[in-house]
């Protein structure tokens, strides 16, 4: 008759799995961090670093300009609106561009932005100048999020695809959201919002 493994077969068996199962997702990881790749991280997360600094903070800003709370409330709506027709159009604008293109230039629409940000008058008629940087956003998040799925796709080698789009959303959400909202945090402390965003 057949003899039946025993439990300590079982449990050598299931740690074979588990460390083969690292062992495969070091092996993607490795693949993963390649030049071209590992350059694209560094800049969804400088993104995210961005974008944390942005949605955290500005609306402190705002408040320290004498914007009111409905105020607040109407650039939080102009900056969702502005991704309605960003999105309806990503695809246009990646087939005309390039999805590099368009990583680079909603870098540099952010630097612009805080730029913008940095030079509002501190009064409540100078809150009013808020509204045209918001409508960046549609730039900054949601073409930049259309490019760099489509980037990202055509990077990562075969076998590896779902990985890195994972690692996208952790690099640009997680790594730089984090030190964003840290950094924001001392920069405000130590500079004030206005010289924050403009030394960002």
């Amino acid at each position: 008759p057949a003899t039946r493994p025993s439990v300590g077969d079982e449990a050598s068996a299931q740690q074979d799995e588990v460390v083969g199962g690292w062992y495969e997702r070091l092996a993607v990881f490795i693949r993963l961090c390649d030049g071209p790749l590992a350059l694209f991280f560094v800049s969804t997360a400088a993104l995210g670093f961005c974008f944390m600094s942005v949605e955290v903070y500005v609306l402190v800003l705002v408040d320290e300009c004498g914007g009111s709370v409905l105020f607040m409330g109407l650039l939080q709506v102009l900056m969702i609106v502005s991704e309605v027709p960003a999105f309806a159009y990503s695809g246009v604008a990646l087939k005309r561009f390039g999805s590099h293109s368009i990583i680079c230039f909603a870098l540099f629409t952010y630097g612009v932005r805080m730029l913008w940000y940095s030079q509002i008058e501190q009064t409540p008629k100078g809150a009013l100048m808020f509204l045209p940087a918001e409508l960046l956003h549609g730039i900054t998040y949601s073409i930049f999020n259309a490019a760099a799925v489509v980037h990202l796709a055509r990077l990562a080698s075969p076998g590896t695809e779902t990985t890195a789009q994972g690692l996208l959303r952790a690099t640009q959400q997680g790594v730089g959201g984090a030190l964003g909202t840290l950094a924001g945090g001392w920069g405000y402390a130590a500079f004030g919002l206005q010289h924050m965003y403009l030394y960002w």
